[in-house]
């Protein structure tokens, strides 16, 4: 499952499950030991999640090398949340893929120009 993907199957189920949240929400802000479970959870399962994505994908050279995963693979919980208290509604696709292009988008190699063809010609090389 890529990145893009994931989050975007966050935002839906997160969306859906504001209203059950909103019950339960006080209690988890009130209640230190609550508070702890819910973290340890729902949130840090959803975290390892996305490290295990991260970690692949800086593995097979889509990020760049040294890229922090632990904040990668906390900002696409973060950032909709932020995104949601600053506007006072749930971040759509657009979001999404703004935070996805950014983040997590693989970095290209440089083409080659011994291997670009152009007009049915490849530049650097016989007709």
């Amino acid at each position: 499952m890529t990145c893009g993907a994931f989050l975007r199957a966050i935002l839906r189920l997160r969306h859906e499950a504001s209203l059950a949240m909103a019950a339960v929400s006080g209690e988890i802000a009130t209640n230190p030991k609550l508070r702890r479970a819910w973290h340890r959870g729902l949130v840090g399962m959803l975290t390892g999640c996305l490290r295990t994505i991260v970690s692949r994908a800086a593995g097979r050279g889509e990020l760049p090398a040294g890229s922090d995963i632990e904040l990668l693979s906390q900002l696409p919980l973060s950032l909709p949340q932020n995104r949601r208290l600053e506007h006072e509604q749930n971040p759509g696709d657009a979001v999404v893929e703004r935070i996805v292009a950014q983040f997590y988008t693989p970095a290209r190699p440089p083409e080659r120009q011994a291997h670009r063809v152009t007009a049915g010609r490849r530049l650097g090389g016989d007709t």
